[in-house]
């Protein structure tokens, strides 16, 4: 695939993926997979297990993959010769769960009476990776890899980051030995860039500041 060839599927893609937010659709049949399949030429239950990809993807403006393993998506960036493997991380949540701590920050819980069960909303927003994978499966993960962050409530894109191949790579492999593996939203922005993306988003600090005025307004509030 050629250059223009990718402008014109990751257009294509972008339309698609903005008329299914905004409809609160999952038509994705016609979208184009860096293989060259459509949507509509996989069977159901393979189309239905890379939706996330698919909406990971388009939203940075990779073109999704079909394989099950490997990279989930490719991506042309401006100062590349060819498209780059990328690995994909998409983390959504829900007004309901967020509240404002007794220090007037923003934190994810579902059971906000239970001291335990919370998260600071940058470390809510994360990707999540096998923990039980050997050195040699985590060397496979030295890609691009993106966090796309989701409001279910809007139905839209809030933010996306990406960070460096030689990054995720040393990322993961101080974590290895973690009971859980993942790279937080902390991490990306410390370590990574945010990402344009290619349909509307509001912007993490925007949708922050409004998540903590909507908190305030509706007594979501806690005293951990």
């Amino acid at each position: 695939m050629n250059l223009n060839d990718y402008k014109t599927t990751h257009c294509n893609n972008t339309e698609i993926l903005a008329n299914c937010l905004s409809k609160r659709s999952v038509d994705i049949s016609n979208i184009t997979f860096y293989e060259g399949m459509k949507g509509k030429d996989l069977s159901f239950d393979k189309l239905a297990s890379k939706m996330y990809d698919v909406l990971a993807c388009c939203a940075i403006g990779a073109l999704p993959s079909v394989e099950t393993t490997g990279a989930d998506g490719y991506i042309w960036f401006e100062d590349s010769d060819a498209m780059e493997p990328i690995e994909t991380k998409l983390c959504a949540i829900e007004r309901k769960n967020i509240f404002i701590g007794p220090r007037g920050g923003l934190y994810w819980s579902s059971d906000p009476s239970n001291f335990y069960n919370k998260a600071s909303i940058k470390s809510y927003f994360s990707g999540k990776f096998d923990s039980g994978m050997s050195y040699r499966t985590l060397k496979t993960k030295e890609r691009w890899t993106s966090l796309v962050c989701f409001d279910r409530d809007s139905n839209s894109i809030i933010d996306s980051w990406i960070m460096k191949p030689s990054v995720v790579l040393n990322e993961l492999t101080q974590r290895q030995n973690n009971s859980s593996l993942t790279l937080k939203l902390n991490c990306f922005m410390d370590k990574g860039v945010c990402m344009q993306t290619s349909v509307p988003s509001e912007g993490y600090f925007n949708w922050e500041k409004s998540q903590s005025d909507l908190a305030k307004s509706e007594g979501r509030v806690v005293l951990w």
